[in-house]
């Protein structure tokens, strides 16, 4: 209707030529128009990433780390520097943002920056520094403690020092998130009956108290550089196209990690089941408001345990299933909780989650 009366109207114009500058108004309005709405189109979510316009600012969560150049022998290799470094993402403690799944925050110098873990009988300190960092305050540590230093293989991450009580091994190895090393220590006392897992917690608790100080100060070592090199983790897709992580540590140390990283996540765990050398953890995404719905919010559809709703794939059910491959390599899958496949994007999200908070 509108239409007809706008033709009607350029057919009334008293010329030609005045018909034919309304009709070009018409026209650039229509162009105006469209350019609007395809702006509009560009300007579309970070959760589009398909159609002609796909949105590519979050692909960086997917990118690797590549080994370190080789440079040829003869040539020598200045220190790299961050002169532009990548300041942190402040946005509120939440691992989605804009129904996304982020990337582990940048380490950071805080309390909390070197930690003695335990399993079973294994513990080794966690500290939030590469390989090539902790390497030389390791060996002021020893010097300082009056041990004498037999031997160093820097590129297995091995450092060898005694006293007249025993000898100690030190390992030292990429922990899982970048910027993040793992310390073991070996004790072996001279007296063979001697207890040895008290000594190593011992001292390891006072290195970390060391280090924890020593961290504040700038350190490098090239000789331990190639020990930042191999990952402890990486994220592939299967044959099948899914996301998948590869872990390069034992079974018993993936299984530890994999469930501490679950817990962290805010997953609700049930008891693992063992299916030969498969483990399976039946696991539900359980993000918490911070504080529980009051009668009226439950009243009008909140969940009184507090479950946040508005978390993408909140309230789900899955196994993640952890299987033993050749070379000490463990392979972790997020499936259904009947054991099928996930939708893609859910498999991608909560495979992300899984790498973010392993450590």
């Amino acid at each position: 209707m509108r239409l007809s009366l706008i033709f009607s109207h350029v057919r009334s114009l008293p010329s030609k030529t005045s018909r034919v500058v309304f009709a070009r108004v018409i026209a650039g309005l229509v162009f105006a128009g469209l350019v609007v709405v395809g702006l509009v189109g560009c300007s579309s979510t970070p959760k589009d990433d398909t159609g002609w316009f796909r949105d590519r600012d979050y692909d960086y969560r997917f990118a690797t780390q590549s080994k370190r150049t080789a440079i040829p022998q003869g040539l020598d290799e200045n220190k790299i520097l961050d002169y532009y470094p990548v300041p942190p993402l402040k946005v509120k403690d939440t691992p989605f943002v804009d129904g996304l799944v982020m990337p582990p925050p940048p380490v950071a110098a805080d309390k909390n920056k070197v930690t003695l873990q335990t399993l079973g009988a294994r513990q080794w300190l966690l500290v939030s520094a590469s390989p090539s960092q902790l390497w030389p305050l390791l060996k002021a540590w020893l010097i300082n403690d009056k041990k004498m230093l037999t031997g160093a293989k820097s590129r297995e991450g091995l450092l060898t020092a005694k006293d007249a009580s025993g000898t100690y091994v030190f390992h030292v190895d990429q922990g899982f998130q970048r910027n993040t090393a793992e310390l073991r220590l070996d004790y072996r006392p001279v007296n063979a009956g001697e207890s040895t897992q008290e000594v190593e917690r011992d001292y390891l608790t006072n290195m970390g108290k060391y280090l924890s100080d020593a961290l504040d100060k700038p350190s490098y070592s090239f000789a331990a550089r190639e020990i930042s090199t191999e990952p402890s983790m990486t994220l592939q897709r299967s044959v099948s196209g899914a996301n998948e992580l590869i872990l390069y540590v034992d079974n018993e140390r993936a299984v530890a990690a994999v469930k501490k990283a679950l817990e962290k996540a805010q997953f609700t765990l049930e008891s693992s089941v063992r299916k030969g050398e498969v483990t399976e953890i039946p696991a539900t995404y359980f993000p918490r408001l911070l504080e529980k719905p009051g009668f009226f919010a439950r009243l009008f559809g909140a969940d009184p345990e507090g479950l946040d709703k508005s978390i993408p794939h909140a309230g789900n059910h899955y196994a993640i299933v952890i299987t033993p491959l050749a070379n000490k390599k463990q392979q972790v899958k997020v499936m259904s909780a009947d054991g099928g496949a996930v939708a893609s994007n859910e498999n991608r999200d909560m495979t992300l989650l899984l790498k973010r908070y392993l450590s």
